[in-house]
């Protein structure tokens, strides 16, 4: 499968739609979303059911807010340790409760919201605020779909709700390919998430552990550690260079001529030490129907 060129990845990108569509024979619920500047967006409803506009960022652990809306909802920040205590150069952690988190038809869930967010959108809510010209108040994190079969419909522009899994597991056929979630993150406030991330993507005919970020606007995103396995020159620490990979394989799909990123040492989300040495996102997750089964920590991509 060979992506678009350059200026076709920005029209795809950079496009914006919207289509509802009906209740899929899953026995799923549905929201419409948006791709507009390289974020996924939809509705949403929080505290005392105020509606805002919300970034779906699945490979970020947390959900997080716009400072604005945090002033607004007159929350109370508190602060916890952020890792071990060593008594070295311990970092703390600002956080607030956020209750009556509704996305769609799915029950409220009450979350705690990082202040400042992880991820790839990272604190940068008030700039792609700024980009967009409107207040994108919320980033949906994973913790939202903890226990939950979501479907990324990128053909019909709507996420699913699914009671079941689009397939049996067991008896993948050719257009679907499964794939563990290989990494469960230890939370601030002790429970546990895991992540969309599969061992067996191919960058270059090179295996490597690779998070799948709806919240990415770029095809990939390099470590520096997955820069030098795959023989790439390294950006300067702090700095990011574009590079393009020969071919890039997640399951069922290849890709070829596939424009990306290699990012220098302290840029997210390879600031610190990672489970994960990759980041595959919208640029070619938007090719592929896409479920993500948090209940039982699977994914199935499926060729469009």
């Amino acid at each position: 499968m060979k992506l678009p060129t350059n200026r076709k990845w920005r029209t795809l990108i950079g496009a914006s739609a919207l289509l509802f569509s009906a209740i899929s024979a899953f026995g799923a619920s549905e929201i419409p979303f948006t791709i507009e500047a390289g974020q996924l967006i939809i509705r949403a409803k929080i505290k005392n059911n105020l509606s805002v506009e919300a970034v779906v960022v699945t490979g970020s652990p947390y959900s997080y807010l716009h400072p604005d809306t945090i002033t607004r909802l007159k929350l109370q920040l508190k602060y916890t340790n952020d890792g071990p205590v060593t008594g070295r150069n311990d970092k703390t952690l600002l956080f607030t409760e956020l209750p009556d988190v509704v996305i769609g038809d799915e029950k409220p869930v009450s979350l705690y919201i990082a202040n400042g967010g992880g991820g790839m959108a990272g604190t940068s809510l008030v700039t792609f605020s700024e980009k967009v010209g409107r207040e994108i108040s919320l980033a949906v994190g994973a913790d939202v779909f903890k226990n939950k079969i979501v479907q990324f419909d990128f053909k019909a522009k709507v996420i699913r709700f699914m009671d079941t899994p689009p397939i049996d597991y067991k008896s993948a056929t050719g257009n679907a390919s499964v794939h563990r979630m290989a990494t469960t993150f230890d939370t601030f406030y002790g429970g546990h998430i895991t992540l969309p991330v599969i061992p067996d993507a191919m960058l270059d005919g090179t295996k490597l552990k690779t998070i799948l970020d709806t919240g990415a606007a770029f095809p990939f995103l390099l470590s520096p550690a997955a820069t030098k396995q795959l023989s790439l020159a390294t950006p300067e620490r702090g700095k990011a260079s574009t590079t393009t990979l020969k071919t890039l394989t997640v399951g069922v799909a290849e890709f070829k001529d596939v424009p990306g990123h290699a990012l220098g040492k302290d840029i997210k989300p390879f600031d610190k030490e990672q489970d994960y040495a990759a980041v595959v996102g919208l640029g070619v997750l938007q090719n592929l129907l896409v479920t993500f089964d948090w209940k039982k920590q699977m994914i199935v991509l499926e060729k469009r």
